[in-house]
């Protein structure tokens, strides 16, 4: 439909349309044939998409992470297959030390986020990409995630708005990751083990609670681009 829309547009402007694979039939019935392609195709992908999701699905009931990125992650080691005892995380000994260590610097130590992050830089410690220097946000990162406490979650995102402003005049696009309700969440038990008891876990949620109360209050004036520009780190 779109490219139909697309060479009706450029007819107008007198541009002639040329593909390299294929001929254009601009008649009413090239134009027919080229939508019913387009249908197929959709179609197709529409398929392609419903037996992925069926795929995830069946991985997800045999105790099984689906793999990809989001598979692997600091404190652990994720190995990948269908057999069994794959398709888990296992404890990785010297990246789970720190992570022990960052939550008892944070609850036990009350150490802030940024001085967690320079203590980890000054010690020379890996980063989660095995490259760079440690960022205060990936630090907040290990200190929020439940899979610490042995809780594994998918389909916990999903596209929509993204929450800074657009430009006027500019098209919204979903190109931005929207948390969906905790109630929408499904999690595969025994896929992660915990590194970080429950206790020590809460306590940390706590005090990230009290500081970005403490934030909030601090925060009397309200700047020109306040909420609008965000770190991608």
């Amino acid at each position: 439909v779109h490219f139909i829309i697309l060479q009706e547009e450029m007819e107008k402007a007198g541009v002639k349309l040329i593909l390299v694979t294929e001929t254009i039939d601009s008649s009413d019935l090239g134009k027919l044939i080229t939508y019913i392609k387009g249908y197929a195709a959709k179609l197709e992908a529409e398929k392609i998409r419903e037996r992925t999701m069926r795929g995830i699905k069946e991985r997800i009931k045999a105790g099984r992470m689906p793999s990809g990125r989001r598979a692997r992650l600091y404190g652990y080691t994720y190995v990948p297959g269908k057999g069994v005892g794959e398709g888990v995380r296992y404890i990785n000994e010297p990246e789970a030390k720190w992570v022990k260590q960052i939550f008892h610097w944070f609850v036990n130590e009350g150490l802030g986020i940024d001085r967690i992050t320079y203590k980890l830089r000054e010690l020379g410690i890996p980063t989660p990409s095995g490259k760079g220097l440690w960022y205060a946000s990936e630090v907040w990162k290990i200190l929020r995630n439940r899979a610490y406490i042995g809780e594994t979650y998918v389909f916990t995102q999903t596209y929509g708005e993204p929450k800074t402003r657009l430009s006027k005049g500019t098209k919204s696009k979903k190109t931005g990751l929207i948390r969906k309700p905790r109630e929408e969440w499904i999690e595969i038990p025994g896929a992660t083990p915990p590194i970080i008891d429950r206790d020590l876990f809460e306590a940390a949620q706590g005090q990230l609670k009290r500081n970005k109360d403490r934030a909030s209050r601090n925060t009397k004036q309200q700047y020109l681009l306040s909420g609008h520009i965000r770190c991608r780190k």
